[in-house]
């Protein structure tokens, strides 16, 4: 694992602890035990600069001879063996969504091809990744010489996987998996389950002709079965009773059919789009049943190689499952992620921040940003994708550990070459920690994301400023840049001794995984200019551990329970870092939220904003449900200041405390206000009305008319006007999220 391995196990071996605890633990022993601890404390302190931080903890002698030696969280075929046969148990007990968790561990854990396997066209295992052969096309010789694929563990998981999901009725899942099955060498004696339950799926889809063609491969791939031959005519006759029953309904439906050599009927509308879109792997040898190469036999013709158990179709980049709003006004033209309705301004008391260019009102889009990295909290990992951050039941692991999954091979392949190939193996040492906040390794991911090469030619034309701060161009900033990143604030002189070195402890850690991974080129022999870079990565990482716990934003994503809007919840999932966002000030009564879209943030309105006022947004605290003394701690403590927000400033009153309080009004009560305040109160219900049934196009612009209204009229804080808010938001966050409006079941009169 690593060096002096066995002397920090010793320290603390009775807890579950990462190797990062182990060893910042027995670097902190290392430290108390070679001189006075306030002597260390002001030389460390009186460091300037990252590097020279970074260096200093370079030298100590216990973290110049540590290094990381191995992996942490890899395959295991063990455990995978384990939890698939938990997940057949469930699965023969009825219960395949339960069945299908247990395949997802299995899956993760199996012995895997590696990223060079699919560059080269796993040439190796070229036997088992090609098309389907039948026994007459295979000579004497081949049979002899054949051996079982050595991930056929693999294979068998994805196609256990693929039964448990049909059962659910979710067709389009079930065909990846059975793709997947093949791909990895399912036995040969055994495709013919393939080609059947594949068949199944396209006729759950409708899409006759494809599931026809999947039978009649299925009856080919039974010749080659180990079945006896009483059982061999026994599935034959079964599956040609599939057959005919598509037959049956195709008379029903009355779709145009054509006759094939079985007699059989079939669609050829929709045989298209089982085309690959890309061209063959290099190295793939194609047999008659391939998609490319020989004619397909004449007595096969409804069988051709458009249909193949091994292809998976992609649309080969990250596209989000719903619609996401567009910026309101058009984009700034020197802030892209940010709209026209807001702009930055400066002061020495706020630093930088938003205001608004115009009216703003509520529902308004005035920020769509993209993270420049983004993390999951380790708990989300196994049903969500690493790499863009979508929700998926059914995930793909890792090439080479078990610790991320993704959505599609997309996915998997982009994480790999954008970051992932120098953390993994590494995250483990990193979970679970005493000592780490939330989220370690997101300063981790600005730095593998960036890139080396990238880190010295961007941090070359970053010259610090006397202040300490960094120099940038005042007239654009790209949030795609790695200097957006930065020049992120990092509030160094308001950090304690051991805040600062439990970060370059860290830093430094992480920078010895990254060595160990290749970031620097061949561990072996490691050069002075290799040693130089490295400590120029633990500076960066260090400055971006301090720019992340500041400047990181929650991920997050809405869950509706039995589409009951009282069980409406917003969970975290994750951390990003969004340059953009990052220059949105709180506010404990902000006038404006933020919305996770998978790998996307909106900043949308909540409530009027006039022309020059300031937009602002939380920090995961507000008035009306956090005391202000708690909000206090926890600004200074995380954020590092004191807020002197309307709500602070005029001690407004928790929520619980302000329904006890009458409503208060701008304006001498009169006949006239009192039915403009009763017209809005009935609004307000019957917006609830369309929100409790789901109909968030009828509801949202009854609140949005609500709120703009009721601003101006009350005094602020409303329990009714606050109310009226936190449904708005929910409303704003349900929006384009597929939710069916729920019927009114209720009695017409």
């Amino acid at each position: 694992m690593a060096s002096s391995a066995s002397s920090m196990r010793s320290v603390n071996s009775g807890l579950d602890s990462s190797l990062f605890d182990l060893y910042y633990e027995e670097l902190f022993s290392h430290l108390s035990s070679t001189g006075d601890s306030s002597q260390i404390s002001q030389k460390f302190m009186a460091l300037q600069t990252d590097i020279e931080k970074t260096d200093f903890l370079m030298k100590v002698p216990f973290v110049r001879e540590f290094e990381v030696t191995s992996k942490a969280g890899t395959k295991c075929a063990e455990k995978a063996v384990r939890y698939r046969e938990e997940g057949n148990k469930l699965f023969q007990a009825d219960k395949a969504t339960e069945a299908v968790l247990f395949y997802n561990k299995s899956i993760s854990y199996c012995p895997h091809p590696s990223h060079e396997d699919y560059q080269q066209g796993l040439h190796h295992e070229k036997e088992q990744f090609k098309e389907v052969q039948f026994v007459d096309e295979i000579s004497e010789k081949e049979k002899a010489k054949r051996i079982p694929s050595k991930y056929e563990a693999l294979s068998l998981s994805y196609a256990n996987r693929s039964a448990a999901l049909r059962r659910l009725a979710q067709f389009e899942e079930c065909l990846k998996d059975i793709s997947r099955a093949a791909q990895f060498g399912y036995p040969k004696e055994n495709l013919y389950k393939l080609w059947e339950r594949k068949g199944k799926c396209y006729q759950g889809l409708k899409r006759y002709d494809l599931s026809a063609k999947c039978y009649r491969q299925a009856l080919q791939c039974i010749k080659e079965s180990t079945l006896s031959d009483i059982q061999k005519a026994a599935k034959s006759s079964e599956i040609q009773g599939l057959l005919k029953e598509l037959r049956n309904i195709l008379l029903k439906i009355g779709g145009s059919t054509n006759s094939t050599k079985d007699g059989e009927s079939g669609i050829q509308t929709s045989v298209e789009e089982e085309r690959p879109p890309v061209p063959e792997r290099q190295h793939r040898k194609h047999s008659k049943m391939s998609r490319g190469g020989s004619e397909p036999d004449p007595g096969l013709s409804t069988a051709t190689s458009q249909v193949s158990i091994s292809h998976i179709s992609t649309s080969g980049s990250i596209r989000s499952d719903i619609e996401v709003p567009e910026l309101s006004y058009g984009p700034n033209c020197r802030l892209p992620s940010a709209s026209l309705g807001i702009d930055l301004q400066f002061s020495p008391d706020k630093g930088r921040f938003f205001v608004a260019t115009k009216d703003l009102s509520p529902g308004d889009v005035i920020l769509k940003e993209e993270p420049y990295a983004a993390v999951l909290e380790t708990v989300f990992r196994v049903n969500h994708c690493a790499n863009c951050l979508k929700k998926t039941s059914t995930p793909i692991p890792c090439f080479e550990c078990a610790t991320v999954q993704y959505c599609s091979e997309f996915c998997r392949d982009e994480g790999w070459t954008n970051y992932h190939k120098f953390e993994c193996g590494i995250l483990a040492y990193l979970e679970p920690s005493q000592y780490l906040g939330r989220l370690p390794h997101l300063a981790l991911r600005i730095v593998t994301k960036t890139g080396l090469q990238n880190l010295v030619r961007h941090t070359q034309k970053l010259l610090p400023g006397p202040t300490g701060e960094t120099k940038n161009d005042p007239l654009y900033m790209d949030p795609a840049s790695y200097s957006s990143v930065h020049n992120l604030a990092t509030n160094t002189d308001k950090r304690t001794f051991e805040d600062m070195l439990k970060k370059t402890a860290e830093a430094v850690f992480m920078s010895k995984c990254l060595k160990f991974n290749g970031f620097f080129g061949s561990p072996i022999n490691f050069s002075v200019e290799q040693q130089r870079a490295q400590i120029f990565v633990s500076s960066l990482i260090l400055r971006h551990l301090q720019t992340a716990a500041t400047n990181g934003l929650e991920m997050a994503e809405c869950l509706l329970k039995n589409n009951d809007i009282t069980k409406f919840d917003i969970i975290p999932i994750g951390g990003a870092i969004f340059p953009t966002m990052s220059f949105f000030n709180h506010s404990c009564y902000p006038n404006a939220m933020r919305l996770g879209y998978q790998n996307q943030q909106l900043v949308r309105v909540v409530r009027r904003i006039p022309k020059g006022a300031e937009v602002n947004i939380d920090y995961g605290f507000d008035f009306y449900a956090t005391p202000m003394d708690v909000r206090h701690k926890k600004a200074m403590a995380n954020y590092h200041f004191r807020c002197g927000c309307v709500a602070c400033t005029h001690k407004w009153p928790v929520y619980d405390r302000l329904i006890e309080l009458p409503p208060q009004y701008r304006r001498k009560m009169t006949t006239e206000l009192a039915r403009e305040v009763e017209i809005q109160n009935s609004n307000y219900q019957i917006a609830m009305e369309h929100l409790i049934r789901l109909d968030i196009n009828k509801a949202l612009p009854i609140f949005s008319d609500y709120l703009t209204s009721m601003s101006e009229l009350v005094v602020h804080p409303d329990v009714r006007y606050l109310d009226c808010e936190e449904a708005f938001k929910q409303c704003l966050w349900l929006e384009n999220r597929g939710y069916k409006v729920i019927k009114d079941k209720r009695p017409r009169i």
